[in-house]
């Protein structure tokens, strides 16, 4: 008899999530997403993200915004309220506070193609998440940035991002240098260059044979 799997399908709820600090502070989760707001600005901190410094004559710091969203297993069950902080890298300008942006990584159909190989050659596959993967790229250029919309201290500094942040231009890049750089020997990365985004989500698919092992990381946006 066969027997066919049906896939379990989830509505999205209209307005779930909120899409401003405005929204969530009038949202009856605010206790929530104020909770997951402390959350994103330790981590920030934890980082070393920025250093607050006085804003030098003639700089002028790109600004930036809360995103909200709410994370659900897959049964649709609400587990997590997430807040990130974003820079509008739209007002970085080309050639002063970026050069490069690009980063490769594997489309969606290039995963799809090794996983469905991966059985029949025997291919051991993994997965992990890097947590707030971009924070871990180091900033080459300098670039400043208001203190986090609805959270400044009030003493007109400004921050000097150290590492790159979400939302900069560079910030894909530089982390997956970063990845790249810090990968070792042991699991050399590697990948097929598209003009995307590098995420912190990757799949790590590793093949043992007689002329040794050999480790991909697979990156999807």
């Amino acid at each position: 008899m066969l027997v066919i799997a049906k896939e379990k399908a989830f509505a999205v709820i209209p307005g779930d999530d909120c899409h401003s600090l405005k929204e969530a502070r009038e949202s009856p989760e605010w206790p929530e997403w104020e909770c997951a707001i402390q959350t994103e600005l330790e981590q920030l901190h934890r980082m070393g993200t920025w250093k607050l410094v006085k804003k030098p004559a003639g700089a002028v710091p790109i600004n930036n915004k809360w995103v909200f969203a709410k994370k659900r297993n897959k049964e649709g069950v609400l587990t997590k309220y997430k807040a990130r902080l974003v820079a509008k890298g739209c007002t970085q300008h080309p050639g002063h506070d970026y050069i490069e942006t690009h980063s490769p990584i594997m489309y969606l159909e290039t995963i799809r193609a090794i996983l469905a190989i991966a059985p029949t050659q025997k291919l051991l596959i993994q997965q992990m998440d890097v947590k707030g993967a971009y924070l871990n790229g180091m900033l080459k250029e300098r670039v400043y940035m208001q203190q986090p919309k609805g959270f400044a201290d009030g003493t007109g500094r400004v921050c000097l991002l150290i590492k790159t942040l979400y939302g900069l231009k560079q910030a894909g890049r530089e982390w997956n240098i970063e990845f790249d750089t810090n990968s070792g020997d042991e699991a050399m990365p590697a990948y097929i260059p598209t003009p995307a985004h590098i995420s912190g989500a990757s799949e790590m698919i590793s093949q043992s044979s007689q002329y040794g092992s050999m480790t991909f990381f697979c990156s999807q946006q």
